[in-house]
């Protein structure tokens, strides 16, 4: 019969895989480079008011009528999930944090929140999970910025 060491998360046809992984940025500035950005503005590792440690993914600035977006490219080799803290400082309803797994939104945020952890389940393959700060076409309320900390997949591996 198959046996899993300790600390193994799952299975593969001929044996055993870690099949985890996670970014709390605690790496400091800049952001590790299976990470892309984009949109108007970068993100940035930002000290601001974090979940856990010193450090989190802040928004990149932008203004009226833009959005930024920060993405990674995970493969999950079995069926898994993905959790994160989120944090919004935006105008309520308008200026909005959203988060997608290839392109089909899967959360939306705004007004100002404190830290709120969120999980998604994620079908096996490989998945680009993806989130976006975009704001209307006027007013800025609080930080005007968003926040994501401590990403863990559970199932998933950098291809």
């Amino acid at each position: 019969p198959l046996a899993c060491n300790d600390g193994c998360d799952g299975f593969i046809e001929d044996g055993c895989v870690d099949a985890w992984w996670a970014d709390d940025f605690e790496a400091g500035m800049p952001l590790s480079p299976e990470w892309v950005t984009g949109g108007d503005a970068e993100w940035f590792v930002s000290a601001t008011n974090p979940h856990g440690g010193m450090w989190n993914a802040e928004s990149g600035d932008i203004g009226d009528s833009q959005n930024t977006s920060l993405e990674v490219t995970v493969d999950f080799v079995m069926d898994g999930s993905v959790t994160f803290w989120r944090r919004t400082s935006t105008e309520l309803n308008f200026d909005t944090l959203r988060f997608f797994v290839d392109d089909v939104q899967q959360g939306l945020w705004s007004g100002g929140a404190g830290w709120n952890m969120q999980n998604f389940l994620i079908d096996a393959g490989v998945h680009t999970l993806r989130w976006t700060y975009g704001k209307d076409g006027s007013n800025s309320v609080g930080f005007d910025a968003v926040w994501i900390d401590d990403v863990e997949t559970f199932g998933g591996v950098l291809p």
